[in-house]
This record gives C-alpha cells, structure tokens and sequence, in this order.
C-alpha cells in the first residue's frame, strides 16, 4: 500500500530539559519521524482508507435518494398537469426543478465539507496518539526536536530516525487510535443523515407551493 501523503505534514515537538547529545545524534539533536509508514505498518492507512470509502458511499446514497425523491415529486406534479401544462403550470415546474438542484448541490456541498472533516479527525487521532511516543523516543535519543519525514526534509542521517522504535513502542501499546473516532462519527452521521432528510424536504414542500 502506498503510503498516505495526507500525513506527511512538518510537525515540530519541542523537548525541555532533554540531556546533552550523544556523539552518535550532535547534528542538531533532531529526529526524523516517518509517520505515512507508522501508520501503514500498524494497519491504520487502510483504516482511514476503508472508513472514508464506506462513508463516501453512505453519503452518496443518501443523495441518490435526496435525488430520486425530487425526480418523483417533479414527475407526479407534471402527470397531475397533464399533456397541455398550462404557462404558469409549467413556470411552477421549473420551478420546482430549480429549488430542486439547489437543495442537491447545497447537499453535495454539504456532504464534501462533512467528509474532509472526517478526514482529518482521523489523521488527527493518528498524531494525538504517536505524539507521546515519539517524544518519549526522542528524549530516549537525547533529541529536543522531532520532525515529520516530508519533502521538505531535504536530508537526514538515518541514525536520527525514530520510526521503527515508535512502531515498536506502539505496538506494544496496542494503539487503537482510530476507534474512538469512528464510532463518534458514525453517530454523528446518522443525526446529519436525518437532519439533511428533514431540510430536504422542508424545502421540497416550499418550492411546491
């Protein structure tokens, strides 16, 4: 699997009152976190992977639905109008059809902003929860400075990493930092899904007046 670039962003801890470098670490006293393979070691990319698809898809039934109900409603007030729709008749109809894709995209709209932050709160539990570790690690190592492996670290010496001991170290913890979150955001996502239900057809009912 590929790492995840949504978690390679630079992240600087800063230690107090560490110990004086080692020989082996006097370049700095900084260490190099690779938190993209932390996470692909100990199975999390495929967590967030599998937790934003089955999401995506939840919400994009639901605005299958969203949609599949507006088609109907706009059907059944064209067949009550009959073969010869008379001008305000069909005025009301396309109407009717344009409160419809306003409620859609304001829905869409909705749902993209609703995933990104799933996104993140995810990839946020990954770093609340190696963030101790890996300042343990660094103290370990005489370190007062950890960064995120990223593209902006243009070198380092591979003695300064710490990703294997962090993996080890969270392994031992067994680390579940993903099923907090998960299980809040599926709650979450069955209020919004009755809520977006509710404003949907609030406005369906206004534009069919």
């Amino acid at each position: 699997m590929k790492p995840l670039p949504f978690l390679a962003a630079v992240l600087i801890i800063t230690l107090q009152g560490c110990t004086p470098p080692t020989d082996r670490q006097k370049t700095g006293a900084t260490a190099v976190l690779n938190l993209d393979r932390v996470a692909n070691e100990l199975g999390w990319s495929q967590q967030i992977n599998e937790a934003l698809q089955s999401k995506d898809k939840a919400l994009g039934a639901q605005l299958q639905r969203m949609q599949s109900e507006f088609q109907t409603q706009i059907a059944s007030k064209a067949k009550e109008f009959g073969e010869a729709p008379t001008e305000g008749q069909e005025k009301q109809l396309q109407q009717m059809m344009q409160q419809a894709n306003q409620v859609y995209q304001r829905a869409l709209a909705s749902a993209q902003q609703d995933q990104q932050k799933h996104r993140l709160q995810l990839i946020n539990a990954i770093r609340q929860a190696v963030r101790p570790i890996a300042i343990d690690v660094a103290k370990s190592k005489n370190c007062s400075v950890v960064l995120l492996m990223t593209d902006s670290v243009f070198y380092h010496d591979p003695a300064t990493d710490i990703t294997d001991e962090v993996i080890t170290e969270a392994q031992t913890a067994d680390l579940r930092p993903l099923e907090a979150p998960l299980e809040e955001t599926t709650d979450k996502e069955s209020a919004a899904t009755s809520s977006g239900n509710t404003t949907a057809e609030s406005d369906q009912a206004t534009g069919t007046e």
